[in-house]
């Protein structure tokens, strides 16, 4: 038996309106008691719901980490990925065997070498926000060096053009990465004069 709205008193599902009060039945009132929900459906409206919230939930995480990068749900340290080419600033032929020396606050000093083509790659903590402080020495060639993203913007200088930066000192540059990214860099460095 169903309850009258009304009155609140038992009422027949059938019935058009109530005995007691003679009030008509509203008409949702008769269709949900003409057709009352199974089992069943309620559990696929359970199941529904929980499929529907795990696709929710992994499209969130989908789109955070198109967002903010793996990194972000990640269990070990992101790093900061450092490669590129050491050339020499007048030919700018490679420089093989320049040692790089990276230094950051806390931090011991962490070093790479030069491959023969002048390529190097180096892998480190992403702990210090501010970056790297970078230095590099190569027997051949002073401690000042220059930096670029690509070899294009060294190519377009004129070797005359280049050799007056030979004259100004840069002896260190601070490299800051984007955590789980790679950041391309192509330094050139200044040769000592008397090996010219």
């Amino acid at each position: 038996m169903l309850e009258c709205p009304y009155c609140n008193q038992p009422v027949s599902p059938n019935s058009p309106s109530c005995s007691h009060c003679g009030m008509v039945m509203p008409t949702h009132f008769k269709n949900s008691a003409s057709k009352p929900r199974s089992q069943s459906s309620l559990i696929k409206a359970l199941f529904y719901m929980v499929f529907g919230a795990g696709l929710l939930y992994v499209a969130i995480v989908h789109r955070t980490k198109l967002m903010f990068g793996p990194e972000l749900f990640s269990l070990r340290p992101s790093t900061y990925i450092f490669e590129g080419r050491v050339l020499d600033l007048l030919d700018l032929q490679p420089v093989s065997q320049a040692l790089l020396t990276f230094s950051a606050t806390s931090q011991p000093d962490q070093q790479t070498r030069s491959n023969s083509d002048g390529s190097f790659r180096m892998e480190l903590s992403a702990t210090p926000s501010d970056g790297y402080r970078v230095r590099i020495s190569h027997p051949a060639h002073d401690a000042s060096f220059y930096t670029a993203s690509s070899e294009d913007y060294w190519n377009r200088m004129q070797p005359k053009e280049r050799l007056k930066l030979h004259y100004q000192v840069q002896e260190s540059i601070r490299w800051k990465g984007e955590p789980g990214k790679t950041q391309k860099m192509i330094v050139v460095l200044s040769p000592l004069i008397q090996n010219r």
